[in-house]
C-alpha cells in the first residue's frame, strides 16, 4: 500500500510519479502518529534504494471500534483527506 503523485525536490527536479510510503507509525489510543518517505519511482522504492526525501509527519485519532480498518489503513486514508495529497493515487 503506498500513494503516487508528483514530488517537486527543487524547482528544476521533478517527480511527476513519486512514491509515497508508509514508513513509520506510534501513538496511543488517543492518537496516532505516522511518518512518509518519498522515492523517484515505485521500482526504486522496492529495490531497497534510499528515499529522496522525508515526506512528512502527520497524525490521526485512530478508530479502535471492531471492524475498523487496521492503523495502516487508516493512516493512508488520513493523508488521502490531506489537501497536499490531493490528486494522489493508490498504488
Amino acid at each position: 500500500m503506498a500513494l503516487e503523485k508528483n514530488y517537486a525536490l527543487y524547482p528544476t527536479l521533478n517527480f511527476p510519479r513519486a512514491y509515497w510510503r508508509l514508513v513509520q507509525f506510534y501513538g496511543t489510543k488517543e492518537r496516532v502518529n505516522y511518518q512518509v518517505n518519498v522515492w523517484p519511482t515505485r521500482a526504486e522504492a522496492d529495490a531497497g534504494a534510499s528515499a529522496i526525501a522525508n515526506g512528512g509527519h502527520f497524525g490521526f485519532p485512530p478508530n479502535l471500534n471492531p471492524g475498523a480498518p487496521n492503523f495502516i489503513e487508516q493512516a493512508y486514508n488520513d493523508m488521502k483527506a490531506r489537501p497536499e495529497f490531493a490528486g494522489a493515487v493508490d498504488v
